[in-house]
């Protein structure tokens, strides 16, 4: 299917006169690319390679949609729903850049796949400047839904832009606002020591909300202590609050772990005022778990402690009087993690300074055996801690931590 496409990257517009419904259900949707951050809203990848939204090579602004070829073709498409019988009219702008094969096409499919058809609207090769194109499309009496794109094949690129009715004008759209798009979707992939807020699929809004709710708290001040982290040190105020109200309660400390968060969601929440204004004496940070994932925030053992260490960093930059007491990342359920986690704690040991930063390594406090964790300290997940772990990380804690809040 994808094979007989061969296309590279381009800009477009649709004209869809549908002899069988109304051609305006057709239209494709942000032809100018105005919407969106990563990959422009409405339209989806397809291959290795890179489709993106490219606000620095556009024919009219504010962006276009930019192709990339792999090690395989790579497309940027639109799905749109119906098409029976319909007449289109394909018009818009392509440009090309290096040693690649661009095309526009349509592919009209039947229901559940049954058959398909794919109809060439544009081909070119190697370089060219924005060239405008516009061709008549007749839909199958079959479609039940089709796709309007660009593939890339090669070692270049393209762009596709003004995406449009053949007689009309482009689909204008809104631009996404960066707190939209804070609350859409996740940042971009990157690595551990790139900053990036956070996300829950379930609960698009939630963790702005929370951390609104911790700037709230920054700007009461009176703060001596701050615990920074993911979920298991937000759990000192669920799951370990009887060993915060004994331990730390009195010490004016301030709670600001978020659960899910990893090394990129720290260093993001500290470059958008989490510590402004405050002069704690004493930072303790436990973060690295939610980076072993394979998701956004991911990264190798090195990766993720280059990630501690860009947080150890921010945290002295933000907060240059105060001391960091950096707490290893804990052991979890299995050999696997529970490696991973040893090297990272072995490469981030020598962050220690024995004055400004202190590293303290609560490894043995936690398992019985390399790989075997003591089940008692933690809940059923054997990830996050119960009640009795929260009591032991204090108490390891403590001789460490009263000297460097003297």
């Amino acid at each position: 299917m994808i094979g007989r496409m061969r296309l590279l990257a381009l800009a477009f517009a649709v004209t869809l006169h549908a002899a069988a419904q109304d051609a305006s259900k057709l239209t494709i949707k942000n032809g100018g690319m105005t919407q969106g951050f990563d990959i422009p809203d409405d339209w989806q990848k397809e291959g290795p390679g890179e489709v993106a939204r490219d606000t620095a090579v556009f024919k009219t602004g504010p962006a276009a949609l930019r192709v990339v070829a792999g090690e395989k073709p790579t497309i940027g498409y639109q799905q749109i729903s119906g098409g029976t019988g319909a007449k289109l009219k394909v018009a818009g702008w392509l440009k090309t850049r290096g040693g690649v094969k661009a095309q526009v096409f349509v592919h009209a499919f039947a229901e559940g796949f049954k058959n398909n058809q794919f109809m060439q609207v544009r081909f070119s090769a190697g370089e060219g400047d924005w060239t405008e194109f516009e061709k008549d499309i007749a839909l199958p009496e079959w479609t039940a839904f089709f796709r309007v794109g660009l593939m890339v094949e090669g070692e270049g690129q393209a762009w596709l832009d003004e995406v449009r009715d053949g007689s009309g004008v482009v689909d204008a759209g809104r631009p996404m606002t960066q707190a939209e798009r804070q609350t859409s979707g996740p940042p971009p992939k990157d690595k551990p020591a790139v900053p990036g807020w956070g996300f829950y699929p379930q609960f698009p809004g939630a963790w702005q909300t929370h951390f609104n709710s911790q700037l709230a708290r920054t700007k009461q001040g009176e703060v001596d202590l701050v615990f920074l982290g993911d979920s298991i040190t937000q759990g000192w105020g669920d799951t370990g609050k009887a060993a915060w109200e004994k331990h730390y309660a009195a010490r004016k400390a301030v709670n600001f772990g978020i659960g899910g968060d990893s090394t990129r969601q720290v260093l993001w929440r500290l470059d958008h005022g989490l510590v402004d204004g405050l002069t704690p004496r004493v930072v303790v940070l436990k973060i690295g778990t939610n980076n072993l994932y394979d998701d956004h925030n991911a990264g190798s053992e090195d990766d993720i402690a280059a990630g501690i260490a860009a947080v150890v960093k921010k945290v002295r930059e933000k907060l240059p009087r105060a001391k960091v007491l950096l707490c290893a990342v804990l052991p979890r359920q299995n050999d696997y993690f529970s490696g991973r986690v040893y090297k990272i704690n072995a490469a981030i040991k020598p962050l220690s300074d024995g004055l400004t930063v202190r590293f303290l390594d609560l490894t043995e406090r936690f398992q019985d055996a390399p790989g075997k964790i003591k089940p008692e300290l933690f809940d059923k997940d054997q990830l996050h801690l119960a009640p009795q772990g929260y009591e032991v990380w204090a108490e390891a804690m403590e001789p460490t931590l009263a000297e460097m809040l003297k």
